[in-house]
């Protein structure tokens, strides 16, 4: 009997050194992209400064570089060369043109995130808390065309592409070992904490903010998980993004109340 426990003890102490590497690799993946991202934009822009095209000035071109290095060849690129590499990267990405059913999943979803947005922002107003602010968003403050800029940008590209990487690959890799809801719940913290890096303010701030979107990330997750499909919280993520760019442009432009 005492060597049957042991054997089981063997046993779930192997599992659960399997579950914590897949998880601490999943970790390292997703802070890899964002460190070669940055690199990448950094390289771009010292080989723009050298040629002779100023960037550090120009807002617009600082977000493209940024969206494109970062977001696209960091996020998206790194993801498809994991994908590549993977000897289970060909059956990780569910993806697909949505149906009719797909289409619901995409209006419940916009809804979802809105609502969990206004929700979640509710109740930090009601206990007086301030948020962080944006440093993208608080560029765009200062030159409105950097906001409309960023509509297609994340539509087109930071959607899809931090999609690809945190729910596609790290969310899937880590739901083959411990399952759905803990692995929406591991992914939509990594993914926030990322974002700390592109935040002004306090620690407490920032916490609130990192707050917030781990919620929307919870939301996202759950989509991918109910839909079965990238594809849906790929469009809700780049829309909700471009709603956010629209009300700060409106805002600042003085067509809505701020």
């Amino acid at each position: 009997m005492g060597g049957r426990v042991t054997m089981e003890e063997a046993t779930v102490k192997h599992e659960t050194d399997d579950q914590l590497r897949v998880i601490g690799g999943m970790i390292a993946l997703a802070l890899g992209a964002y460190v070669a991202g940055n690199v990448i934009a950094f390289l771009v822009i010292m080989a723009l400064q050298l040629v002779g095209i100023p960037v550090t000035d120009y807002p617009e071109r600082l977000a493209l570089i940024s969206a494109f290095s970062l977001q696209g060849l960091g996020f998206g690129g790194v993801g498809l060369v994991y994908l590549m590499y993977s000897k289970d990267g060909s059956d990780l990405i569910r993806a697909r043109i949505p149906n009719l059913s797909g289409i619901s999943y995409l209006i419940g979803g916009i809804i979802a995130v809105l609502i969990g947005w206004g929700g979640v922002t509710f109740v930090i107003t009601q206990l007086g808390v301030d948020p962080a602010q944006s440093e993208l968003i608080e560029s765009g403050l200062q030159n409105p065309a950097l906001l409309l800029l960023l509509v297609p940008v994340s539509i087109l590209l930071v959607g899809p592409a931090e999609e690809l990487l945190y729910r596609g690959i790290v969310q899937g890799t880590i739901k083959r070992v411990i399952g759905p809801v803990p692995a929406i719940i591991i992914a939509s913290a990594v993914f926030a904490s990322i974002h700390v890096f592109g935040l002004i303010g306090s620690p407490t701030e920032m916490l609130v903010t990192l707050t917030v979107i781990f919620v929307l990330a919870l939301i996202l997750g759950s989509l991918y998980e109910l839909s079965g499909n990238l594809v849906i919280p790929a469009i809700v993520h780049g829309l909700f993004n471009a709603i956010q760019f629209l009300i700060a442009y409106s805002q600042v432009m003085g067509i809505a109340a701020p």
